[in-house]
């Protein structure tokens, strides 16, 4: 089996350091760290694919100032969970859309085991 390695990212996205050196995370703590950057990740924000992302900012389809998800994007949201590298099946997805955050609730497979992560998108 393969190992995954990673910096690991603090709350504000920028590298962890404890005792002046980087922290590394591996294995399924890189899957749920990547899920939670891919889930983060807004489309137009990665200027090596503008493709790449979810559409937050988008008059027909973002999430931006919309009551609920539309079924476009739940599987934008799903998407972008099953094509993280590592993640083989979601077991339960759920979400939550409020004036300003959107809140995603995941059981997955990994090729580690089960996975739980609750991420908050402020957005």
């Amino acid at each position: 089996m393969a190992t995954f390695l990673d910096y690991k990212l603090n709350d504000d996205g920028d590298y962890a350091i404890e005792n002046a050196d980087f922290v590394i995370i591996q294995d399924i703590d890189v899957v749920k760290q990547q899920v939670e950057t891919n889930l983060k990740l807004s489309k137009k924000d990665w200027f090596l694919n503008f493709d790449e992302g979810i559409t937050f900012f988008d008059n027909q389809n973002g999430l931006l100032g919309s009551k609920s998800l539309t079924t476009f994007n739940e599987a934008e949201l799903q998407i972008a969970i099953l094509s993280t590298d590592g993640i083989d099946t979601i077991n339960d997805f759920s979400y939550e859309l409020t004036n300003n955050s959107l809140t995603v609730n995941i059981i997955a497979n990994t090729i580690f085991g089960q996975v739980e992560l609750n991420t908050v998108i402020n957005i």
